[in-house]
This record gives structure tokens, sequence and C-alpha cells, in this order.
């Protein structure tokens, strides 16, 4: 697997980014950096928004027989990615392969109807958590930009690289036992759900032995 974690320049939260209609907020939204992990060759790679075309080739043409793994990288790393490739024009976008996509985030989201941050998948089952958030990464990354403050883009990076080592830990922890995923009390979930390898799921009573539907 290649393990991939992408930040941007932009989030949702910006003025600029909320005031859009939602289906052109990730269309807008200007990727920054990316870190990615090669599990077979123990290889980590960072990414800068001047080596994007490097990092589309990468995904697309290398290691053909390895999925792209991640969380939430359906509905937003690759997006953001492809669009942001697609400003070089249909030569290098459509060119190479539609690597498989191997979402974490999605895959539970399908079989439970719930939807976790990362952050809380990883404290339950790992132990520990991200060191940032989304929104403190664009800022590193504008102060980059805009600024040429290094240090700002290592603080992305270390944050970035954080996020695949979270990913891949839970792959591995999946590939043993159960992720553990807790009811959200604030939805009016009861059961906290084991989530299987082979995407199977059972519901654990709450104290009272009730079991939601939720």
């Amino acid at each position: 697997m290649i393990f991939l974690d992408c930040e941007t320049l932009d989030f949702f939260q910006d003025d600029h980014i909320k005031s859009l209609p939602r289906a052109e907020q990730l269309a807008a939204i200007r990727f920054g950096i990316a870190v990615t992990y090669n599990d077979q060759a123990d290889e980590w790679l960072e990414w800068t928004l001047d080596q994007l075309p490097d990092l589309w080739a990468y995904l697309r043409y290398s290691h053909s027989d390895a999925p792209i793994a991640g969380w939430n990288i359906i509905d937003f790393d690759w997006p953001v990615i492809r669009n942001n490739v697609a400003r070089f024009g249909d030569a290098i976008l459509y060119h190479g392969r539609q690597p498989e996509l191997d979402d974490l985030f999605q895959r539970i989201k399908a079989k439970t109807g719930r939807w976790y941050k990362l952050e809380l998948v990883a404290q339950t089952n790992l132990g520990r958590g991200k060191s940032a958030d989304g929104q403190q990464a664009a800022e590193w990354l504008r102060e980059w930009h805009d600024n040429g403050d290094q240090s700002a883009l290592r603080k992305a990076l270390d944050y970035c690289r954080l996020d695949v080592e979270l990913e891949r830990d839970l792959f591995l922890h999946l590939a043993k036992r159960p992720l553990r995923l807790p009811p959200r009390p604030e939805r009016g979930e009861l059961n906290e759900i084991l989530y299987y390898v082979d995407g199977t799921t059972e519901r654990i009573p709450d104290a009272t032995g009730a079991i939601s539907t939720k």
C-alpha cells in the first residue's frame, strides 16, 4: 500500500471557501503538501506544491498493483490533488492508471452509518492522536507560501507525516483485531461498534443492555 495524506493552503472554515456553494469548495482549495509512505519499500516521501506533478506521476505510474490508502481520501485528498493537477492540463491529468483507493473512513461509514474523525478512532484504538488540525496546517502553509517561512513548512510536513503514521497503524491494527468505534452521545448513539477487517460489525450493548439502531 501507499499511504497518503495531503494538507492544503485553504480550508473549509476560511471565509473565501465557506462562502462558496459546497460543490465548488473542493475545486477552490489549493494543494499545499503531501506525505506518502510505501509499506512495501518502507519509503517515506514528502511532496511540496512545486512537486505536485511528480506526486501525481508517483501515484499514477509507480507500484501499479499498490492501492492508495488513507483516511477520507476519496472525498478530500484525492479530489484536491486531482483538481490541482488539472491546472497543468489534460496531458498530465488523464495519462496513467486510476489507482485503487482504500479509504478506511469510507469503509467504516458504509458499514456503520457513522462518520468518525481520525483523531477519535486513533485515540480509541492506538492511544494517541493528531498533533494539530487541518486549519492549523493551512495557516502554517500560508506562512511558508506567502513569506517563505521554512519552519512553518516543517511543522506542516511533520503534522502531515503523523497523520500518515496514524492511518498506517490503524490499518495494521485492523489486520490483527477489530477497531473499536465509540458511540457519539451528541448523536444519540448508545453502543460501541466493533469493525472487523472483513467489513463485518458487532454492536456492544451499553451498561443497561440496550442496543441502539444508530
